[in-house]
């Protein structure tokens, strides 16, 4: 990441989240010029407002937590799968569920 490579060098670095920034109405045309101008004028002004940037601990804890639920998310989906097999949903042609496939399953 930028930010991250620009303070290991020592140089200052505040983020701006998009959203943050003041726009008038009616102010369509975008060039990067115009951006940069904006962009100069609106931080020498004070009105752009810094947001925080996590550090390496808290992106591992949430690249975890996004596994985690894409893991949740495909056990849930496997499991919905496995019911409308095991009652008849799934095809005419495969056959339901016995004792021993379900055995398998509940582990």
């Amino acid at each position: 990441m930028v930010y991250w490579q620009l303070t290991t060098l020592g140089v200052k670095c505040e983020v701006v989240a998009p959203t943050l920034l003041p726009v008038k109405a009616g102010d369509r045309v975008k060039t990067d010029r115009r951006d940069a101008l904006k962009l100069a004028r609106s931080y020498r002004a004070g009105d752009l407002t810094p947001v925080w940037v996590p550090d390496a601990a808290h992106e591992a804890l949430r690249d975890l937590v996004r596994a985690r639920e894409a893991a949740k998310k495909d056990q849930l989906r496997r499991a919905i799968a496995w019911v409308s097999f095991c009652y008849g949903m799934a095809g005419a042609r495969r056959r339901r569920c016995t004792r021993g496939r379900r055995s398998i399953w509940r582990g």
